[in-house]
């Protein structure tokens, strides 16, 4: 019966170090600024995400805008590319990117010796769940931030999935990342579809942590994460800002970064 009340962090201790510690590495490297004076809760409604759409590279199109917009990233020079056109290559270092402020309103621009188109693509099963395609957009813009600025995350190469994860989560993304960090299959093997979901390298605990103390830090009402998470994400997540809660000493070193 006591077991009803266990309120201990939903992750290990480890974890939870590595996670401050990717929150004070990602401050001090990618814009403390930006998040602190711009960055938003990303929530999947018509108020983030608005527009009708008439075919599904249009709404890929409309998604991937808005969401390189709410990154900071509108200057840089992302290309988004239909998934029957896109050819992997190697991506380009960009000296004009490297040290990049987000939101400045000045684009890359095309006649720079140091301008090199950065090709994205999408699954376009993933149009059926807007949520998974947002948070991998989110995802896939932190991996290219992180390359471009040529440094390792705490726990060195090996965490470099994960770290790339906790940078779009403190891009605000962390709701959308939470509730597409795991998708059930269900019993029936023919109704569940890999190229819809986000491949995710982050647990739902892990990213509902690193969600919580994302919202500690900007001061966000709990009832706006809580009214979008699925149900099974929301004691969880309660667990996980009451723990941070707890941890004073932490919070106050992320604190006075901003």
């Amino acid at each position: 019966m006591l077991g009803l009340f266990n309120t201990q962090a939903p992750i290990d201790e480890e974890s939870i170090n590595w996670i401050f510690s990717c929150f004070s590495w990602a401050l001090e490297n990618f814009d403390a600024r930006f998040f602190e004076k711009n960055t938003q809760l990303i929530l999947l409604d018509e108020n983030f995400f608005p527009g009708s759409f008439d075919s599904v590279h249009a709404m890929a199109s409309g998604i991937f805008a808005r969401v390189q917009d709410y990154s900071g990233l509108q200057h840089w020079p992302f290309e988004l590319v239909e998934p029957e056109a896109f050819q992997a290559t190697p991506i380009m270092l960009q000296a004009a990117l490297s040290h990049s402020p987000r939101g400045q309103k000045k684009e890359i621009s095309a006649y720079s010796a140091d301008y090199h188109p950065l090709p994205i693509s999408y699954q376009p099963q993933q149009i059926n769940k807007p949520d998974a395609l947002a948070a991998s957009f989110a995802h896939l813009l932190a991996q290219h931030q992180l390359f471009q600025a040529q440094i390792d995350p705490p726990g060195g190469k090996e965490t470099l999935p994960q770290a790339t994860e906790i940078i779009a989560v403190m891009m605000g993304f962390g709701l959308l990342m939470a509730n597409t960090a795991y998708t059930f299959r269900g019993g029936c093997g023919s109704c569940y579809n890999p190229a819809e979901n986000r491949q995710a390298a982050l647990s739902e605990n892990h990213t509902l942590y690193a969600l919580a103390l994302f919202c500690h830090l900007k001061g966000i009402d709990n009832k706006v994460p809580l009214k979008q998470l699925k149900k099974h994400l929301r004691g969880i997540y309660k667990r996980a800002y009451k723990d941070i809660t707890n941890r004073q000493e932490q919070l106050q070193q992320l604190k006075i970064m901003l």
